[in-house]
């Protein structure tokens, strides 16, 4: 077992720190600026190069050409099926689809209907969900996440969104049909108002307590520094979503309410500018698809007209043809990630409460189908579009419009290729950072904390959710990093530590799933302490899990 201190603190030198001190830990610029070109956080790094005059202390990035394989890839699609009275069709067979990528057809390799998606059976008038913990007893049913924008968003369109929803919410059963959690992402904080819950009323009611903020950033300027930096917590918001919703097997509806971020021009900028954000947006998509989330964006905007649909397979086609079908060529817009993932993006100030209906309904019903491409271009840039032709004309399919490939066969969807260790050691920091300050429980884990002694905590995790490696004839191990904050009754962090366990067992861990792996955690906890935090990381598929401690 080894350790190391996370930014470089020792357990005796933590001290008290605010919730951007903590943060401020993964930001090394010269790290920054080589590591922004492969991960969405890009746009925070654009708000760096933009403001800073300090140009000359990071060299820029290298010019010599990147090397990336393209993985053996089976391509997972979820599909929704309505017919032209925009009502589900739940009762097809797979003959009545054909895939088409790039035009040319492939050949289904698996199909689930519906059907195996709902949520199971429960008794009258009783709850399968009160919060994150028992999201593991629905199987593979979807789930919702109910986001308000505040950082984007004008004061007063807000205030209608938030009457819509509780419009929505009046509307909807005592026992909602899908778990729900509520979200709020504004300037500084992206913030749980509730758990995940089927009780509607819980919901409401935590909408009715919430005291909305202003957009200042927004308020400030709708451009330059200022709109990436909204572009990045924007973008940080879903990059947590996308991992602290691993765990979760089925699909995860995220409703965006709000403007997002502003359109970027492509074409106006420098070309080392242009390529790190449409690596970011490409990175994004990919997170999002590797977690089976489906978001779409409702713009409650004033004076702005609902999308023009594609009525025909020719509309279609005439806007694939335009920039090869590529989403981010020429426009960088917070919109496409909708039709990227497989969602809707609208743009109307009316009926909101209408349109978060038709898309959780639109989330709740869908077929899951894959097949194996049989393009095998290597050139992972290629954007490869995707297109399903119903048997029947009168049905529309509604999926994502295409993907950008994975890059290798990594267990961890979330890596980035060709990191070294100090880009590596980065991106381990930022992921027990953002999850150790977020509200969310992150359940790619499943973590059991006990205090075992004054200066020790043992946590536990399932050998079945580890990655192992043989470092012997008859012994496997897994590696993880842990992080533990500690935290006041005013939720304020106290301190921190980090470690890297190891967790070694005889015989192959498959044989014995439900048996669990320890981990010895060393930590003095601070006076004043309310609240302990844990996450833990698994070094090769990068899943991580959280659990927390009242009181210890």
């Amino acid at each position: 077992m080894s350790t190391f201190p996370i930014a470089g603190k020792s357990q005796a030198q933590c001290k008290r720190l605010s919730s951007s001190a903590l943060r401020l830990i993964v930001m090394d610029l010269q790290f920054a600026r080589r590591f922004s070109q492969a991960l969405l956080f890009a746009f925070a790094m654009l708000c760096v190069t933009t403001v800073s005059s300090a140009q000359d202390q990071a060299p820029p990035p290298s010019s010599s050409t990147l090397t990336l394989h393209v993985g053996t890839q089976i391509v997972l699609l979820d599909v929704t099926v309505i017919d032209k009275n925009n009502q589900p069709v739940n009762n097809l067979k797979p003959e009545d689809f054909t895939i088409l990528e790039d035009k040319v057809p492939q050949r289904l390799r698996s199909f689930e209907p519906p059907s195996e998606h709902h949520m199971p059976a429960a008794d009258m008038g009783k709850l399968i969900v009160k919060s994150s913990a028992d999201l593991k007893n629905i199987g593979h049913a979807p789930i919702t996440i109910l986001i308000m924008d505040e950082s984007n968003s004008a004061f007063s369109d807000m205030a209608y969104s938030r009457y819509c929803l509780n419009k929505y919410l009046d509307a909807q059963p005592a026992i909602m049909p899908q778990p729900t959690i509520l979200m709020v992402a504004d300037d500084t904080h992206f913030t749980q108002i509730h758990d995940y819950t089927q009780d509607r009323e819980a919901i409401r009611d935590s909408l009715k307590h919430y005291f909305p903020s202003l957009p200042s950033k927004m308020m400030r300027s709708n451009g330059g520094a200022n709109a990436a930096e909204r572009a990045s917590n924007t973008l940080g918001a879903l990059y947590q979503i996308a991992k602290a919703s691993a765990g979760v097997p089925g699909r995860k509806t995220i409703i965006w309410v709000g403007a997002g971020f502003p359109n970027f021009d492509v074409l106006q900028m420098s070309a080392p500018v242009a390529d790190a954000m449409q690596s970011a947006m490409k990175r994004m998509t990919q997170t999002l698809l590797e977690s089976h989330v489906t978001l779409f964006t409702i713009d409650p905007t004033v004076n702005l007209t609902n999308t023009e649909p594609m009525e025909t397979p020719e509309d279609l086609e005439n806007a694939e043809d335009q920039s090869d079908g590529a989403p981010y060529d020429d426009q960088i817009k917070f919109s496409t990630l909708a039709t990227a993932t497989g969602g809707t993006a609208l743009f109307s100030r009316n009926d909101i409460d209408k349109e978060v209906s038709e898309s959780i309904q639109q989330g709740s019903n869908y077929y899951t189908i894959s097949y194996r491409p049989t393009d095998t271009n290597p050139d992972v840039n290629l954007y490869r579009r995707i297109r399903i032709v119903m048997k029947n004309p009168n049905f529309t399919a509604i999926t994502r419009d295409g993907y950008y490939p994975r890059v290798s066969d990594s267990p961890n969807p979330f890596a980035i290729p060709n990191m070294d260790p100090q880009e590596q050691q980065a991106q381990l920091k930022m992921d027990l950072t953002n999850a150790a300050m977020s509200e969310m429980a992150f359940d790619g884990l499943t973590v059991i904390a006990a205090r075992k002694d004054s200066a020790n905590f043992k946590l536990t995790v399932p050998l079945k959710d580890l990655q192992w490696k043989s470092v012997g004839s008859d012994t496997q191990q897994a590696e993880v990093s842990v992080m533990v904050v500690a935290f006041s009754g005013k939720n304020k962090p106290l301190g921190h530590f980090g470690t890297e366990l190891v967790a070694r067992t005889a015989g192959d861990p498959v044989q014995h799933p439900d048996s669990l792996a320890p981990f010895l955690v060393p930590y003095q906890i601070p006076a004043n302490t309310t609240r302990l935090r844990f996450v833990v990381r698994d070094a090769v598929s990068g899943k991580i899990g959280t659990v927390e401690i009242s009181n210890p």
